[in-house]
Protein backbone atom coordinates (compact mmCIF):
# COMPACT_ATOMS: atom_id res chain seq x y z
CA UNK A 1 0.00 0.00 0.00
CA UNK A 2 2.68 2.49 1.00
CA UNK A 3 5.09 1.48 -1.74
CA UNK A 4 3.14 3.38 -4.40
CA UNK A 5 4.00 6.63 -2.70
CA UNK A 6 7.66 5.94 -3.18
CA UNK A 7 7.18 5.15 -6.83
CA UNK A 8 5.44 8.39 -7.57
CA UNK A 9 8.11 10.44 -6.00
CA UNK A 10 10.99 8.77 -7.73
CA UNK A 11 9.63 9.70 -11.09
CA UNK A 12 10.36 13.27 -10.27
CA UNK A 13 13.71 12.67 -8.64
CA UNK A 14 14.91 11.42 -11.97
CA UNK A 15 15.42 15.03 -12.96
CA UNK A 16 18.38 15.57 -10.72
CA UNK A 17 19.91 12.19 -11.20
CA UNK A 18 18.09 9.36 -9.44
CA UNK A 19 20.37 7.69 -6.89
CA UNK A 20 20.05 3.95 -6.52
CA UNK A 21 18.68 2.63 -3.24
CA UNK A 22 20.87 -0.03 -1.75
CA UNK A 23 17.95 -1.95 -0.27
CA UNK A 24 14.93 -0.51 -2.04
CA UNK A 25 11.98 -2.62 -3.07
CA UNK A 26 12.13 -3.01 -6.82
CA UNK A 27 15.21 -0.82 -7.09
CA UNK A 28 17.01 -1.11 -10.40
CA UNK A 29 20.17 0.81 -9.86
CA UNK A 30 18.71 4.13 -10.95
CA UNK A 31 17.83 3.25 -14.52
CA UNK A 32 15.87 6.44 -14.88
CA UNK A 33 18.61 8.67 -13.62
CA UNK A 34 19.05 11.94 -15.40
CA UNK A 35 19.03 10.47 -18.88
CA UNK A 36 22.81 10.30 -18.99
CA UNK A 37 23.14 14.03 -18.45
CA UNK A 38 26.39 15.48 -17.09
CA UNK A 39 24.59 18.57 -15.80
CA UNK A 40 25.54 19.53 -12.24
CA UNK A 41 22.89 18.98 -9.55
CA UNK A 42 20.62 22.01 -9.10
CA UNK A 43 20.73 24.22 -6.02
CA UNK A 44 17.59 23.57 -3.94
CA UNK A 45 15.77 26.56 -2.46
CA UNK A 46 12.71 24.96 -0.81
CA UNK A 47 11.59 21.64 0.63
CA UNK A 48 7.96 20.48 0.64
CA UNK A 49 6.17 17.46 2.11
CA UNK A 50 3.02 16.29 0.28
CA UNK A 51 0.32 13.68 0.88
CA UNK A 52 -1.94 12.05 -1.73
CA UNK A 53 -4.78 9.90 -0.38
CA UNK A 54 -6.26 7.36 -2.78
CA UNK A 55 -9.66 7.68 -1.07
CA UNK A 56 -9.84 11.50 -1.21
CA UNK A 57 -11.50 12.53 -4.48
CA UNK A 58 -11.24 16.11 -5.71
CA UNK A 59 -14.51 15.72 -7.64
CA UNK A 60 -17.27 13.18 -7.24
CA UNK A 61 -17.71 12.32 -10.92
CA UNK A 62 -15.27 10.28 -12.95
CA UNK A 63 -13.50 12.07 -15.79
CA UNK A 64 -13.21 10.78 -19.36
CA UNK A 65 -9.61 11.44 -20.48
CA UNK A 66 -10.40 11.45 -24.20
CA UNK A 67 -12.73 14.41 -23.72
CA UNK A 68 -10.35 16.34 -21.44
CA UNK A 69 -7.45 15.71 -23.83
CA UNK A 70 -9.31 16.70 -27.00
CA UNK A 71 -7.92 18.60 -29.96
CA UNK A 72 -8.57 21.06 -32.76
CA UNK A 73 -7.81 20.90 -36.45
CA UNK A 74 -8.62 23.25 -39.30
CA UNK A 75 -10.26 22.81 -42.66
CA UNK A 76 -7.01 24.22 -44.09
CA UNK A 77 -5.01 21.23 -42.80
CA UNK A 78 -4.61 19.10 -45.90
CA UNK A 79 -2.35 16.66 -44.05
CA UNK A 80 -5.17 15.60 -41.75
CA UNK A 81 -5.45 12.53 -43.94
CA UNK A 82 -1.78 11.64 -43.48
CA UNK A 83 -1.57 8.54 -41.24
CA UNK A 84 1.14 10.21 -39.17
CA UNK A 85 -1.30 12.94 -38.12
CA UNK A 86 -3.63 10.38 -36.60
CA UNK A 87 -0.81 8.49 -34.92
CA UNK A 88 0.52 11.65 -33.29
CA UNK A 89 -2.93 12.82 -32.15
CA UNK A 90 -3.53 9.46 -30.52
CA UNK A 91 -0.28 10.05 -28.61
CA UNK A 92 -1.87 13.20 -27.18
CA UNK A 93 -4.91 11.30 -25.92
CA UNK A 94 -7.37 12.98 -28.29
CA UNK A 95 -10.74 11.29 -27.96
CA UNK A 96 -12.60 14.14 -29.64
CA UNK A 97 -11.52 16.46 -32.48
CA UNK A 98 -13.01 19.89 -33.14
CA UNK A 99 -13.41 20.95 -36.79
CA UNK A 100 -13.36 23.06 -39.02
CA UNK A 101 -11.26 25.29 -36.78
CA UNK A 102 -12.01 28.52 -34.92
CA UNK A 103 -13.66 31.31 -36.90
CA UNK A 104 -13.69 29.07 -39.95
CA UNK A 105 -16.89 27.68 -38.44
CA UNK A 106 -18.58 31.00 -39.20
CA UNK A 107 -18.11 30.67 -42.96
CA UNK A 108 -17.52 26.97 -43.64
CA UNK A 109 -20.17 25.58 -45.98
CA UNK A 110 -19.85 21.83 -45.58
CA UNK A 111 -22.16 21.13 -48.53
CA UNK A 112 -20.14 23.30 -50.90
CA UNK A 113 -16.83 21.85 -49.75
CA UNK A 114 -18.13 18.29 -50.08
CA UNK A 115 -19.08 19.02 -53.68
CA UNK A 116 -15.44 20.06 -54.25
CA UNK A 117 -16.37 23.65 -54.96
CA UNK A 118 -13.94 24.66 -52.24
CA UNK A 119 -10.30 23.60 -51.74
CA UNK A 120 -10.60 22.87 -48.03
CA UNK A 121 -10.80 19.55 -46.17
CA UNK A 122 -14.30 18.14 -46.61
CA UNK A 123 -16.57 16.38 -44.18
CA UNK A 124 -15.94 12.94 -45.68
CA UNK A 125 -12.21 13.32 -45.02
CA UNK A 126 -12.97 14.44 -41.46
CA UNK A 127 -15.32 11.49 -40.91
CA UNK A 128 -12.79 9.03 -42.30
CA UNK A 129 -10.14 10.43 -39.95
CA UNK A 130 -12.44 10.11 -36.92
CA UNK A 131 -13.30 6.51 -37.73
CA UNK A 132 -9.71 5.54 -38.45
CA UNK A 133 -8.52 7.04 -35.17
CA UNK A 134 -11.54 6.27 -32.98
CA UNK A 135 -12.39 9.88 -32.11
CA UNK A 136 -15.70 11.63 -31.53
CA UNK A 137 -16.76 14.54 -33.76
CA UNK A 138 -17.02 18.09 -32.46
CA UNK A 139 -18.26 20.11 -35.41
CA UNK A 140 -18.38 23.91 -35.42
CA UNK A 141 -21.72 24.83 -36.96
CA UNK A 142 -22.11 27.82 -39.29
CA UNK A 143 -25.06 29.77 -37.85
CA UNK A 144 -25.15 32.33 -40.66
CA UNK A 145 -27.16 32.16 -43.86
CA UNK A 146 -24.54 32.40 -46.57
CA UNK A 147 -23.90 32.58 -50.28
CA UNK A 148 -20.78 30.56 -51.20
CA UNK A 149 -18.35 32.13 -53.64
CA UNK A 150 -18.84 29.19 -55.98
CA UNK A 151 -22.48 30.10 -56.68
CA UNK A 152 -25.16 32.74 -56.30
CA UNK A 153 -27.40 30.35 -54.37
CA UNK A 154 -28.30 31.43 -50.85
CA UNK A 155 -27.77 28.68 -48.25
CA UNK A 156 -30.00 28.55 -45.18
CA UNK A 157 -27.99 27.96 -42.01
CA UNK A 158 -30.73 26.07 -40.20
CA UNK A 159 -31.44 23.72 -43.09
CA UNK A 160 -27.73 23.11 -43.60
CA UNK A 161 -27.23 22.36 -39.89
CA UNK A 162 -30.05 19.81 -39.92
CA UNK A 163 -28.65 18.21 -43.06
CA UNK A 164 -25.26 18.03 -41.33
CA UNK A 165 -26.71 16.12 -38.37
CA UNK A 166 -28.56 13.76 -40.68
CA UNK A 167 -25.46 13.17 -42.81
CA UNK A 168 -23.29 12.40 -39.79
CA UNK A 169 -25.91 9.96 -38.54
CA UNK A 170 -26.03 8.23 -41.93
CA UNK A 171 -22.26 7.85 -41.74
CA UNK A 172 -22.48 6.07 -38.39
CA UNK A 173 -21.62 9.10 -36.25
CA UNK A 174 -25.00 9.86 -34.72
CA UNK A 175 -25.05 11.42 -31.28
CA UNK A 176 -22.02 13.58 -32.00
CA UNK A 177 -21.01 16.94 -30.54
CA UNK A 178 -21.84 20.27 -32.20
CA UNK A 179 -20.80 23.78 -31.20
CA UNK A 180 -22.86 26.62 -32.66
CA UNK A 181 -20.83 29.54 -33.95
CA UNK A 182 -17.43 30.70 -32.76
CA UNK A 183 -16.37 33.76 -30.78
CA UNK A 184 -19.30 35.79 -32.06
CA UNK A 185 -18.73 38.16 -29.15
CA UNK A 186 -15.39 39.20 -30.69
CA UNK A 187 -14.93 42.58 -32.39
CA UNK A 188 -12.56 40.88 -34.87
CA UNK A 189 -15.69 39.31 -36.37
CA UNK A 190 -17.40 42.65 -36.92
CA UNK A 191 -15.93 43.25 -40.39
CA UNK A 192 -18.01 40.50 -41.97
CA UNK A 193 -21.11 40.86 -39.82
CA UNK A 194 -20.31 37.85 -37.64
CA UNK A 195 -20.03 39.74 -34.38
CA UNK A 196 -23.38 39.48 -32.63
CA UNK A 197 -24.92 40.81 -29.45
CA UNK A 198 -26.06 37.98 -27.22
CA UNK A 199 -29.64 39.24 -27.52
CA UNK A 200 -30.76 41.03 -30.66
CA UNK A 201 -32.80 44.18 -31.13
CA UNK A 202 -34.82 45.77 -33.92
CA UNK A 203 -31.57 46.54 -35.77
CA UNK A 204 -29.66 43.26 -35.51
CA UNK A 205 -30.37 39.64 -34.76
CA UNK A 206 -28.53 38.30 -31.73
CA UNK A 207 -26.68 35.07 -31.04
CA UNK A 208 -29.59 33.59 -29.10
CA UNK A 209 -32.00 34.31 -31.95
CA UNK A 210 -29.79 32.17 -34.17
CA UNK A 211 -28.88 29.52 -31.61
CA UNK A 212 -32.34 28.57 -30.37
CA UNK A 213 -34.11 27.67 -33.64
CA UNK A 214 -31.03 25.91 -35.03
CA UNK A 215 -30.58 23.94 -31.80
CA UNK A 216 -34.24 22.93 -31.79
CA UNK A 217 -34.06 21.70 -35.37
CA UNK A 218 -30.80 19.82 -34.84
CA UNK A 219 -32.11 18.07 -31.72
CA UNK A 220 -35.25 17.08 -33.62
CA UNK A 221 -33.08 15.51 -36.33
CA UNK A 222 -31.05 13.52 -33.78
CA UNK A 223 -32.08 13.74 -30.12
CA UNK A 224 -28.83 12.03 -29.06
CA UNK A 225 -26.51 14.83 -30.18
CA UNK A 226 -24.72 17.07 -27.68
CA UNK A 227 -24.90 20.83 -28.24
CA UNK A 228 -22.34 23.39 -27.12
CA UNK A 229 -22.61 27.15 -26.86
CA UNK A 230 -21.99 30.06 -26.78
CA UNK A 231 -18.29 29.53 -27.76
CA UNK A 232 -17.44 32.87 -26.15
CA UNK A 233 -13.83 34.02 -26.61
CA UNK A 234 -12.98 34.36 -22.92
CA UNK A 235 -14.16 35.02 -19.39
CA UNK A 236 -12.57 38.10 -17.85
CA UNK A 237 -13.66 41.03 -20.03
CA UNK A 238 -16.66 42.62 -18.27
CA UNK A 239 -17.86 44.46 -21.36
CA UNK A 240 -17.43 41.63 -23.85
CA UNK A 241 -17.39 38.21 -22.17
CA UNK A 242 -19.69 38.74 -19.20
CA UNK A 243 -22.75 39.74 -21.27
CA UNK A 244 -22.35 36.59 -23.36
CA UNK A 245 -21.86 34.31 -20.37
CA UNK A 246 -24.73 35.72 -18.36
CA UNK A 247 -27.00 36.32 -21.36
CA UNK A 248 -26.59 32.83 -22.78
CA UNK A 249 -27.28 31.15 -19.45
CA UNK A 250 -30.36 33.30 -18.91
CA UNK A 251 -31.49 32.61 -22.48
CA UNK A 252 -31.28 28.86 -21.82
CA UNK A 253 -33.43 29.11 -18.68
CA UNK A 254 -36.37 26.79 -19.33
CA UNK A 255 -34.65 25.47 -22.48
CA UNK A 256 -32.31 23.00 -20.86
CA UNK A 257 -32.92 20.44 -23.58
CA UNK A 258 -31.13 22.72 -26.07
CA UNK A 259 -27.73 22.85 -24.41
CA UNK A 260 -25.46 20.09 -23.11
CA UNK A 261 -22.18 21.96 -22.62
CA UNK A 262 -21.44 25.59 -21.85
CA UNK A 263 -18.37 26.42 -23.96
CA UNK A 264 -15.78 29.17 -23.90
CA UNK A 265 -12.10 29.78 -24.74
CA UNK A 266 -9.07 30.29 -22.52
CA UNK A 267 -5.79 31.87 -23.62
CA UNK A 268 -4.69 33.04 -20.20
CA UNK A 269 -6.12 36.47 -21.02
CA UNK A 270 -2.68 37.15 -22.49
CA UNK A 271 -2.14 39.09 -25.73
CA UNK A 272 1.55 39.32 -26.62
CA UNK A 273 2.38 42.05 -29.11
CA UNK A 274 4.95 44.74 -29.90
CA UNK A 275 2.55 47.24 -28.37
CA UNK A 276 2.85 45.74 -24.87
CA UNK A 277 5.22 44.03 -22.46
CA UNK A 278 3.05 40.99 -21.78
CA UNK A 279 4.59 37.60 -21.12
CA UNK A 280 3.22 34.11 -20.50
CA UNK A 281 1.72 34.05 -17.00
CA UNK A 282 2.36 30.72 -15.32
CA UNK A 283 -0.20 31.49 -12.64
CA UNK A 284 -3.13 31.76 -15.05
CA UNK A 285 -4.03 28.05 -15.21
CA UNK A 286 -5.04 28.29 -11.54
CA UNK A 287 -7.72 30.88 -12.44
CA UNK A 288 -9.73 28.09 -14.06
CA UNK A 289 -11.03 26.80 -10.71
CA UNK A 290 -12.79 30.07 -9.86
CA UNK A 291 -14.17 30.49 -13.36
CA UNK A 292 -15.57 26.96 -13.39
CA UNK A 293 -17.17 27.45 -10.00
CA UNK A 294 -18.77 30.73 -11.11
CA UNK A 295 -20.17 29.36 -14.38
CA UNK A 296 -21.45 26.15 -12.80
CA UNK A 297 -23.09 28.21 -10.07
CA UNK A 298 -24.83 30.41 -12.63
CA UNK A 299 -25.99 27.35 -14.57
CA UNK A 300 -27.41 25.76 -11.43
CA UNK A 301 -29.22 28.96 -10.48
CA UNK A 302 -30.88 28.96 -13.92
CA UNK A 303 -32.05 25.37 -13.55
CA UNK A 304 -29.26 24.09 -15.81
CA UNK A 305 -27.19 22.03 -13.38
CA UNK A 306 -27.08 19.19 -15.92
CA UNK A 307 -25.10 21.34 -18.36
CA UNK A 308 -21.41 20.42 -18.45
CA UNK A 309 -18.42 22.73 -18.91
CA UNK A 310 -16.14 22.78 -21.96
CA UNK A 311 -13.21 24.91 -23.03
CA UNK A 312 -12.93 24.36 -26.77
CA UNK A 313 -9.79 26.43 -27.34
CA UNK A 314 -6.91 26.96 -24.95
CA UNK A 315 -3.25 27.89 -25.00
CA UNK A 316 -0.84 30.07 -23.04
CA UNK A 317 -1.35 33.27 -25.07
CA UNK A 318 -2.40 34.82 -28.36
CA UNK A 319 0.42 36.40 -30.32
CA UNK A 320 0.31 39.51 -32.44
CA UNK A 321 3.42 41.04 -34.00
CA UNK A 322 5.90 39.64 -31.52
CA UNK A 323 8.02 36.54 -31.07
CA UNK A 324 8.28 37.00 -27.30
CA UNK A 325 7.70 33.76 -25.36
CA UNK A 326 6.91 31.74 -28.48
CA UNK A 327 7.71 28.06 -27.95
CA UNK A 328 9.69 28.50 -24.75
CA UNK A 329 9.59 26.16 -21.75
CA UNK A 330 7.07 28.40 -20.00
CA UNK A 331 4.55 27.70 -22.75
CA UNK A 332 5.12 23.97 -22.34
CA UNK A 333 4.68 24.17 -18.56
CA UNK A 334 1.55 26.30 -18.98
CA UNK A 335 -0.02 23.69 -21.26
CA UNK A 336 0.72 20.79 -18.91
CA UNK A 337 -0.49 22.83 -15.93
CA UNK A 338 -3.72 23.73 -17.69
CA UNK A 339 -4.37 20.07 -18.55
CA UNK A 340 -3.96 19.22 -14.87
CA UNK A 341 -6.50 21.92 -13.97
CA UNK A 342 -8.82 20.69 -16.72
CA UNK A 343 -8.89 17.23 -15.17
CA UNK A 344 -9.88 18.91 -11.91
CA UNK A 345 -12.56 21.32 -13.15
CA UNK A 346 -13.78 20.65 -16.71
CA UNK A 347 -15.80 18.03 -18.58
CA UNK A 348 -14.21 18.70 -21.97
CA UNK A 349 -11.17 20.57 -23.25
CA UNK A 350 -9.79 20.83 -26.79
CA UNK A 351 -6.34 22.35 -27.21
CA UNK A 352 -5.62 24.98 -29.85
CA UNK A 353 -4.22 23.66 -32.10
CA UNK A 354 -3.34 20.04 -32.80
CA UNK A 355 -2.33 20.20 -36.47
CA UNK A 356 -1.15 23.25 -38.39
CA UNK A 357 2.17 24.64 -39.70
CA UNK A 358 4.22 25.12 -36.54
CA UNK A 359 6.50 27.91 -35.39
CA UNK A 360 10.04 26.92 -34.46
CA UNK A 361 12.69 29.51 -33.53
CA UNK A 362 14.59 30.33 -36.70
CA UNK A 363 11.64 29.67 -39.01
CA UNK A 364 10.13 32.62 -40.86
CA UNK A 365 6.53 31.58 -40.23
CA UNK A 366 4.37 29.13 -38.35
CA UNK A 367 1.90 29.03 -35.48
CA UNK A 368 3.36 28.90 -31.92
CA UNK A 369 0.16 27.18 -30.77
CA UNK A 370 0.79 24.10 -32.93
CA UNK A 371 1.41 20.73 -31.31
CA UNK A 372 2.01 18.91 -34.61
CA UNK A 373 3.80 20.57 -37.51
CA UNK A 374 1.80 20.11 -40.68
CA UNK A 375 4.57 21.89 -42.55
CA UNK A 376 6.84 18.88 -42.16
CA UNK A 377 6.63 15.84 -44.42
CA UNK A 378 5.41 13.70 -42.81
CA UNK A 379 3.85 15.77 -39.99
CA UNK A 380 6.04 15.74 -36.88
CA UNK A 381 5.84 16.76 -33.21
CA UNK A 382 6.50 20.41 -32.41
CA UNK A 383 8.00 21.43 -29.07
CA UNK A 384 4.60 21.85 -27.41
CA UNK A 385 3.56 18.33 -28.30
CA UNK A 386 5.62 16.82 -25.51
CA UNK A 387 4.21 18.43 -22.34
CA UNK A 388 0.72 17.44 -23.50
CA UNK A 389 1.88 13.91 -24.30
CA UNK A 390 3.46 13.63 -20.85
CA UNK A 391 0.19 14.69 -19.20
CA UNK A 392 -1.62 11.96 -21.16
CA UNK A 393 0.86 9.32 -20.04
CA UNK A 394 0.78 10.38 -16.40
CA UNK A 395 -2.84 11.34 -15.73
CA UNK A 396 -4.56 8.83 -18.03
CA UNK A 397 -2.00 6.01 -18.13
CA UNK A 398 -1.90 6.52 -21.90
CA UNK A 399 -5.55 5.38 -22.12
CA UNK A 400 -8.12 7.83 -23.50
CA UNK A 401 -11.09 5.44 -23.16
CA UNK A 402 -11.45 4.52 -19.50
CA UNK A 403 -12.64 7.00 -16.84
CA UNK A 404 -10.40 8.19 -14.04
CA UNK A 405 -10.90 9.69 -10.60
CA UNK A 406 -9.13 12.95 -9.78
CA UNK A 407 -7.52 13.00 -6.36
CA UNK A 408 -6.84 15.72 -3.83
CA UNK A 409 -3.21 16.69 -3.35
CA UNK A 410 -2.26 18.00 0.08
CA UNK A 411 0.65 20.31 -0.68
CA UNK A 412 2.09 23.28 1.24
CA UNK A 413 3.85 24.55 -1.88
CA UNK A 414 2.48 27.76 -3.40
CA UNK A 415 0.99 27.06 -6.82
CA UNK A 416 3.08 29.92 -8.18
CA UNK A 417 6.08 27.64 -7.63
CA UNK A 418 4.87 24.07 -7.93
CA UNK A 419 1.68 22.24 -8.88
CA UNK A 420 0.98 18.54 -8.50
CA UNK A 421 -1.96 16.57 -9.95
CA UNK A 422 -3.00 13.01 -9.19
CA UNK A 423 -5.45 10.53 -10.69
CA UNK A 424 -6.29 6.86 -10.41
CA UNK A 425 -8.23 4.39 -12.51
CA UNK A 426 -11.87 3.85 -11.56
CA UNK A 427 -11.02 0.18 -11.00
CA UNK A 428 -7.90 0.99 -8.93
CA UNK A 429 -5.65 -0.69 -11.50
CA UNK A 430 -3.20 2.24 -11.69
CA UNK A 431 -2.38 5.64 -10.23
CA UNK A 432 -0.75 8.64 -11.86
CA UNK A 433 0.97 11.84 -10.75
CA UNK A 434 2.22 14.88 -12.65
CA UNK A 435 4.47 17.44 -10.93
CA UNK A 436 5.43 20.84 -12.38
CA UNK A 437 8.10 23.19 -11.04
CA UNK A 438 7.27 26.66 -12.37
CA UNK A 439 9.96 28.40 -10.36
CA UNK A 440 13.42 29.64 -11.22
CA UNK A 441 14.99 27.53 -8.47
CA UNK A 442 14.97 23.83 -7.74
CA UNK A 443 12.77 22.36 -4.99
CA UNK A 444 13.01 19.13 -3.04
CA UNK A 445 9.83 17.23 -2.33
CA UNK A 446 8.74 14.38 -0.09
CA UNK A 447 5.42 12.74 -1.00
CA UNK A 448 3.52 10.10 0.94
CA UNK A 449 0.75 8.23 -0.87
CA UNK A 450 -1.85 6.57 1.29
CA UNK A 451 -4.66 4.06 0.70
CA UNK A 452 -3.47 2.66 -2.63
CA UNK A 453 -3.16 -1.02 -3.59
CA UNK A 454 0.36 -2.34 -3.84
CA UNK A 455 2.03 -1.38 -7.11
CA UNK A 456 3.50 -3.94 -9.46
CA UNK A 457 5.12 -1.80 -12.18
CA UNK A 458 6.04 1.86 -12.48
CA UNK A 459 7.05 4.02 -15.44
CA UNK A 460 8.23 7.59 -15.34
CA UNK A 461 8.82 10.45 -17.80
CA UNK A 462 10.51 13.80 -17.32
CA UNK A 463 11.25 16.92 -19.32
CA UNK A 464 13.27 20.01 -18.51
CA UNK A 465 14.09 23.15 -20.43
CA UNK A 466 16.91 21.49 -22.37
CA UNK A 467 14.71 18.61 -23.53
CA UNK A 468 11.88 21.00 -24.44
CA UNK A 469 14.19 23.20 -26.53
CA UNK A 470 15.32 20.12 -28.46
CA UNK A 471 11.79 18.76 -28.82
CA UNK A 472 11.01 19.59 -32.45
CA UNK A 473 10.73 16.31 -34.37
CA UNK A 474 12.60 14.61 -31.53
CA UNK A 475 10.91 11.43 -30.34
CA UNK A 476 13.35 11.14 -27.42
CA UNK A 477 12.22 14.37 -25.81
CA UNK A 478 10.47 12.69 -22.88
CA UNK A 479 13.13 10.92 -20.85
CA UNK A 480 11.67 7.61 -19.71
CA UNK A 481 13.00 5.82 -16.67
CA UNK A 482 12.11 3.30 -14.00
CA UNK A 483 12.24 4.90 -10.55
CA UNK A 484 13.87 3.42 -7.47
CA UNK A 485 11.84 3.25 -4.28
CA UNK A 486 12.26 2.43 -0.61
CA UNK A 487 9.84 2.87 2.26
CA UNK A 488 6.78 5.09 2.13
CA UNK A 489 8.49 8.43 1.75
CA UNK A 490 11.14 9.71 -0.57
CA UNK A 491 13.16 12.84 -1.10
CA UNK A 492 13.34 14.23 -4.61
CA UNK A 493 14.45 17.28 -6.50
CA UNK A 494 12.66 19.17 -9.26
CA UNK A 495 15.00 21.44 -11.22
CA UNK A 496 13.81 24.88 -12.35
CA UNK A 497 11.15 24.95 -15.09
CA UNK A 498 10.60 21.22 -15.30
CA UNK A 499 7.86 18.61 -15.18
CA UNK A 500 7.63 14.91 -14.54
CA UNK A 501 4.97 12.24 -14.49
CA UNK A 502 4.47 8.65 -13.51
CA UNK A 503 2.01 5.86 -14.09
CA UNK A 504 2.03 3.12 -11.46
CA UNK A 505 0.24 -0.16 -12.07
CA UNK A 506 -1.43 -1.51 -8.94
CA UNK A 507 -2.16 -5.02 -7.77
CA UNK A 508 -5.87 -4.25 -7.30
CA UNK A 509 -5.83 -5.78 -3.82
Amino acid sequence: MKKLAVVVLLVVIGFAGCRSSSGGNGGNGGSGGNGGSDDPPPVVSHHYELVINGDAYLREDAVHPGLILGGNTGAWSGKLTNPKSGELMQGLGHGILRFPGGDTANDYCWVDVLEKKDWRVDIDEYIAFLKENDMKPLFGVNIFDHKPESSNVQHNALAEAVALVEYMKEQGLGGGYYELGNENDGPWNAHDGQQLPIVGDDKKEGYLEKYIPIAEAMKAADPEIKLLGPAVSGYDNPGQHKPYIEGFIEGMRGRGDLVDYFSYHYYGETWIDKSNNNRINLNRPQSLAGQAQDIRGRLAAAGLSHVKLAITEYNAAVWGESDVDKCVIKQGLWLADFIGEAFCHLDMATVWISLTPAYEPGKKSGDPHALIDEGANPPCPARNYWPCALAFKALANGDREHPVHVLQVNSPAPTSQMTVYATKAADNSWAGVMAINKGETAVSVKIAMENFPEFIKVRGWRMGEKEYNQGYNNYNTLVEFTPDYEGNAISLVLPPFSLAGISALCSGE
